[in-house]
């Protein structure tokens, strides 16, 4: 006895969906695509509501700071002003040298300049000697672009 096999045979037109089934995919589809846009823009809407009620509390927030703190705190920023409140007793005197105060900057630490030591000057009695000494005439071609080269740095020659 051999093996037992069995043989499936598959129906092409029974894989294929039939022509309704494609169109139902197509609205459900379709309806899932709305429904997810819709709820993207109900997100945004709530952001951008949550925004303006956020800047709305701030600005409450930095208004309800300088009833506390007076007049002479119009000049402090957001941080200084929470600052302010964080600190445990501030007194009006202090809040109005606070608003007087310019902002402070930092010094830039620069390293300490230190003199050069240089060449120190030759002797003026050495004799002095110039020699002008010629270049062969192959050292006097550019190697680039073959021109004649020309004697930089010198006032006669």
């Amino acid at each position: 006895m051999g093996p037992d096999f069995a043989f499936i045979s598959f129906n092409k037109c029974a894989l294929a969906p039939p022509p309704e089934s494609v169109h139902q995919a197509q609205v459900v589809s379709e309806a899932v695509f709305e429904r997810l846009n819709e709820s993207i823009r109900r997100q945004q809407e709530l952001l951008e509501r949550l925004q303006r009620e956020n800047k709305l509390l701030r600005e409450l927030r930095r208004l309800e700071l300088l009833e506390k703190y007076g007049p002479s705190t119009e000049t402090l920023s957001d941080e200084q002003l929470e600052l302010l409140e964080l600190e445990p007793g501030v007194s009006s005197s202090e809040v109005e040298a606070e608003s007087q105060r310019a902002q402070l900057t930092l010094p830039v630490k620069s390293a300490p300049a230190r003199k050069h030591p240089g060449r120190q000057q030759l002797p003026a009695e050495l004799p002095r000697e110039e020699q002008i000494i010629a270049c062969s005439p192959d050292q006097c071609v550019c190697g680039h672009c073959g021109k004649e080269t020309m004697v930089i740095g010198a006032e006669n020659f």
